[in-house]
């Protein structure tokens, strides 16, 4: 048998593969020469996998362009968003507000700073660990009136842990320690003469009255002492209430306290016994501080005044520092006057040194 193949039978099928093909040639063609209508997509900000956006993450003097110490405005983003790192399909979510922070803990330094915030710098609410209070190394000091008559090693460490973000403010633990060390005095093998623990627990609150747009306030609960064994035992409790005001590169701060009574007339070998009880005295009850910084090299001014106007006796501290790179500063410390630290509190020092430091 030989068998026919009738082409006409295919020819409506041919026809229709043909075309088919005509058109998927002629969309690729025009797809290539003619553009597009374009779709705007959201830009990403890239951030660290499992990122997640806090519910306070703007620093203290809060959002204001020319005073958010801390933070820098995006300006390259219209739509900040971020992709959840657990389902990368899924569709990006906003970030609220529009901002990031730096200069919160080690890992952000380098990030350029804004004009305007680095005098309010260690005011920030920022999340998790970062820095506090100046932290510092001054590795050359001139005193003439202090033990040991050798140059010192002064050095400052200081850094807050967040554990509570309630939304108007944070509750935050904070921890300095300032180590006064004789590596110079070579007669009496290097010691450290001094060192001044400082734990805290202490609420910031940027900003919280519209009537009062510049006011941030911080209220704590401080303990300071020096570790060691009677006599040289010294230490402190108190209470204190911390207004500040930032508007640009201006910062001023009033720290006020009220330090916990402890038991004077118990046994001088007591340890329970009040180290210090004149430390008021020499201390006061109150300390104010001006921060002020300028264009050049990112300098900034800090400048502490403290005392007791009963009894005439007090403290003046003068820093000025120029930025000499991403994580650092060099700067010039003047001090005179009571309280330099714990177990010197009632004898007036002058003193002058040189550091660098990295936190300001």
């Amino acid at each position: 048998m030989t068998a026919s193949f009738d082409m006409s039978r295919f020819r409506p099928c041919a026809g229709f593969l043909i075309g088919l093909c005509a058109n998927t040639a002629w969309g690729q063609t025009a797809t290539s020469t003619i553009a597009a209508p374009a779709v705007p997509l959201p830009q990403v900000v890239p951030v660290a996998p499992g990122d997640i956006p806090l519910q306070n993450p703007a620093p203290a003097p809060a959002d204001a362009p020319a005073n958010s110490a801390g933070t820098s405005p995006i300006t390259n983003v219209t739509s900040p968003v971020v992709v959840p790192s657990s389902n990368p399909a899924q569709a990006p979510i906003l970030l609220t507000p529009s901002r990031v922070q730096t200069g919160c803990s080690l890992r952000d330094y380098g990030i350029s700073v804004e004009r305007g915030q680095l005098a309010a710098a260690i005011y920030n609410t920022c999340s998790g660990f970062s820095l506090h209070k100046p932290t510092f190394l001054m590795p050359f000091t001139y005193s003439s009136l202090y033990e040991g008559k050798e140059s010192e090693f002064i050095f400052q460490i200081s850094a807050k842990a967040q554990l509570w973000d309630y939304g108007p403010g944070a509750l935050y633990f904070g921890y300095s320690q300032k180590s006064f060390f004789q590596v110079y005095n070579t007669t009496k093998s290097k010691p450290f003469r001094e060192n001044n623990f400082n734990p805290e627990v202490f609420t910031r609150i940027p900003k919280p009255f519209d009537f009062a747009p510049s006011w941030s306030f911080d209220v704590g609960a401080e303990h300071e002492s020096n570790g060691n064994e009677l006599p040289d035992s010294r230490s402190y409790n108190r209470v204190y209430f911390q207004p500040y005001w930032t508007r640009g590169r201006e910062v001023w701060q009033l720290k006020t306290w009220y330090r916990l009574p402890e038991d004077k007339n118990r046994a001088a070998d007591d340890p329970k016994r009040d180290d210090n009880p004149d430390l008021s005295d020499y201390t006061g009850y109150a300390e104010l501080r001006y921060r002020r910084d300028f264009p050049w090299r990112n300098a900034l001014l800090d400048v502490m005044l403290r005392g007791n106007a009963s009894t005439g006796r007090g403290a003046i501290q003068a820093d000025y520092s120029v930025e000499i790179g991403p994580v650092g500063a060099l700067f010039v410390r003047v001090f005179n006057g009571y309280g330099e630290s714990l177990i010197d509190y009632n004898h007036s020092i002058t003193r002058i040194g040189v550091g660098i430091a990295l936190q300001r």
